[in-house]
C-alpha cells in the first residue's frame, strides 16, 4: 500500500450545523466534498472560504469559487466538489470553514 493509499491518519470530516466537509489530502493536494444542509434556509449565496491546518502549518484561506461544472453553489441538500493546491501541511487536524 502506497502513502497515497493509506488515509487512516486523516481527520475525514468536520460537520457544523448547515455544512459539512469530507477531504483527503494528498502531499498538498486536496480534495473537498461540501454538503449543504437540507434543513430550512439552509443555503448560501456569500462568499465560502476554507482553511485547512495540519501539524506543518496551513493552507491560509481558500475562497471556494468553482466546482467542476456547477455555476450555483451551496444551495439547499446539494453537493459541491472542489480540488485545493496549497503546500503541504501535514496531518490534518482541523478545518475551517467560514
Amino acid at each position: 500500500m502506497s502513502a497515497q493509499d493509506d488515509l487512516s491518519h486523516l481527520d475525514l470530516s468536520v460537520c457544523s450545523r448547515l455544512t459539512c466537509i469530507l477531504f483527503i489530502a494528498i502531499t498538498g493536494l486536496y480534495h473537498l466534498a461540501i454538503k449543504t444542509g437540507d434543513e430550512k434556509n439552509a443555503g448560501t449565496d456569500a462568499s465560502v472560504w476554507v482553511q485547512v491546518y495540519g501539524d506543518k502549518g496551513d493552507t491560509g484561506h481558500v475562497q471556494l469559487k468553482k466546482s467542476g461544472m456547477m455555476e450555483n453553489l451551496f444551495e439547499r441538500g446539494q453537493t459541491d466538489y472542489f480540488t485545493l493546491e496549497a503546500g503541504d501541511v501535514g496531518k490534518v487536524t482541523i478545518n475551517l470553514i467560514d
